[in-house]
């Protein structure tokens, strides 16, 4: 759902308190046109606040992204152009990368994550508001730092290592989501990465499925065994790498026609939208009416890294601005590497 502009929010208000309201008696509290009182309503229509010419509105505006955010650290011993050894740091983790890129789309977006009390948990905290993302979720807590990721690699894409300090995502459980009021009965749609505590994963599972709002996983091939074949139906969409797309559907996947057949036994397990990612081939995307399958073109293998999270951010957010699967599965590969170049 695209932002709303000022002269839209205020059009919306006199509308919820009048459902009746002609456009003339509109343009006339707002000192405006009948023609651009007609305007404002369509483009409200459009971004999905009105549902139709009666006048019903839609109140679930907003994204909520439950995920983590870390401190990405990679050093190597030989960069791509100098051939130099090399160290990055940069913000990253699941919840930070979906969260931003939505935001970075127009989607009204909320992140519950966890902080620590440091310089890098301040500096994470000011990217995401200056990105547009409400951080009224975002924890932040004494006890560990802010969570980190130390990435080591030999050559120009050889993982050698990579260790994970993420003790601060303790902080998340069930009491953590009710202290904090979170609730996600006006969400468009709640996205739920399986790296956080796995008794949270389970209860927002649930609230997802009580309150009927759409659920997208993105399940990392570390926590394979975090998500059952009894959780999947009524999931709406789940998004993962090609190892945990072999673990939940119990299949083996080399090339992108295995992947489009996991993706087609997920769906078949209850997920309306299965999308299974073969960084170095492609996607393959299975849905109740067919399937898509979308190769990494020449120019995109050329980059040598996909990032999952910002794929999963571009694929929802084409979605939810009415592509098509194949749009929303492109947008989502384009915006994924766009960034990589960066």
């Amino acid at each position: 759902m695209s932002r709303i502009t000022e002269r839209e929010k205020e059009i919306l208000k006199l509308l919820k308190n009048d459902p009746m309201i002609s456009q003339e008696e509109l343009a006339g509290l707002m000192g405006i046109t009948r023609s651009a009182a007609a305007v404002h309503i369509s483009n409200l229509i459009k971004k999905g606040f009105i549902l139709g010419r009666g006048y019903v509105f839609n109140d679930k505006t907003g994204v909520l992204v439950i995920g983590r955010v870390l401190v990405e650290i990679e050093a190597g011993g030989e960069e791509k152009e100098s051939g130099s050894s090399f160290i990055d740091i940069e913000p990253g983790g699941t919840g930070y990368l979906i969260a931003s890129h939505l935001a970075s789309q127009e989607i009204p977006t909320l992140l519950m994550s966890v902080i620590g009390r440091d310089e890098w948990g301040g500096i994470i905290g000011e990217k995401l508001k200056k990105s547009g993302v409400d951080v009224r979720y975002l924890m932040i807590q004494n006890k560990f730092p802010t969570p980190r990721r130390v990435i080591l690699t030999t050559g120009q894409s050889s993982r050698e290592n990579m260790i994970t300090d993420a003790r601060a995502m303790e902080a998340i459980s069930g009491n953590s989501l009710h202290t904090l009021g979170i609730t996600i009965d006006n969400c468009r749609m709640v996205i739920l990465d399986s790296d956080i505590p796995p008794g949270v994963f389970t209860q927002i599972l649930r609230m997802a499925g009580d309150a009927g709002i759409p659920l997208c996983i993105r399940l990392s091939e570390e926590q394979t065994d975090l998500v059952h074949r009894d959780d999947l139906p009524g999931v709406f969409m789940t998004v993962m790498p090609a190892p945990a797309a072999e673990a939940v559907s119990g299949l083996r996947i080399r090339h992108i026609e295995d992947a489009m057949e996991a993706a087609r036994e997920i769906n078949r397990l209850g997920v309306e939208i299965s999308a299974v990612v073969l960084a170095d081939q492609g996607v393959a995307l299975a849905y109740n009416k067919g399937t898509v399958s979308v190769p990494i073109m020449p120019v995109q293998d050329k980059t040598g890294k996909f990032s999952l999270d910002i794929f999963t951010a571009g694929l929802v957010s084409g979605i939810l601005q009415g592509y098509d699967h194949r749009q929303a599965v492109r947008f989502g590969m384009g915006i994924a590497v766009c960034r990589v170049r960066k």
